[in-house]
């Protein structure tokens, strides 16, 4: 028997514990006999998931909150940014508010996840924490440590902790995007949700390997948002 969870078919052990991971109570006759003896399962046990869309779906059934306490996250840096979005109303007519956005980075110890870890690379995670602007919905997005470094810094460190003090969450969020356009052939950009799009200069030309933007493009020329 198959339990299918956001369009993810599992075996039944499993879509029962993930059922009890994301409802407080039954919802559901056929299972009331065995509610109360279902475990629950925790983020080591879903990231021990072989497919990345089965973990994906249990990182959603666990939620933001849980995901925060069960990985013991630590917050490495928090950052605010005063935005003007506009959009148009339901009477065609242009509308615009000023909010301030808040995004938080955190690392994460792979030895609390029941991670092996590597010798050669650091021994961390990083997720960042954001809302859509849009709709104030929460949302984890996870960081490539060494990638961000890379980025951020120009070079990548594997065991300096002080290096992580050099970067902060508004690096984080610019990494999350990336684009072919180089460095200095950005005029501005634009994002609608996950959408976005880039004014260039008249001339460039594309990269053959995508980058990441750094915090300075997203601070300064992130022009419009909704």
């Amino acid at each position: 028997m198959k339990i299918i969870i956001n369009n993810r078919s599992f075996t039944y052990d499993i879509g029962v514990r993930l059922l009890k991971t994301k409802y407080i109570k039954c919802f559901d006759e056929s299972l009331s006999d065995i509610w109360e003896d279902i475990v629950p399962m925790e983020l080591k046990d879903i990231l021990k998931l072989e497919n990345l869309e089965d973990r994906r779906v249990g990182l959603d059934c666990l939620g933001i909150q849980k995901i925060k306490e069960q990985s013991n996250a630590e917050l490495l840096s928090s950052k605010t940014l005063d935005k003007s979005l506009t959009w148009i109303n339901k009477n065609g007519e242009l509308e615009s508010k000023t909010i301030k956005d808040t995004y938080e980075l955190y690392t994460v110890n792979n030895e609390s996840l029941g991670l092996s870890t590597n010798s050669f690379r650091e021994e961390k995670l990083m997720f960042i924490k954001c809302k859509d602007t849009s709709t104030d919905r929460e949302y984890l997005l996870w960081i490539d440590y060494f990638s961000l470094m890379s980025t951020a810094l120009g070079f990548i460190s594997f065991s300096n902790n002080n290096i992580l003090s050099k970067i902060d969450a508004l690096d984080a969020i610019a990494w999350t995007i990336q684009t072919n356009v180089p460095k200095n052939k950005i005029e501005a950009i634009v994002r609608q949700g996950d959408c976005i799009m880039i004014k260039t200069a008249e001339h460039y030309k594309p990269l053959s390997t995508p980058r990441h933007l750094t915090k300075e493009e997203y601070i300064n020329l992130l022009t419009l948002e909704s």
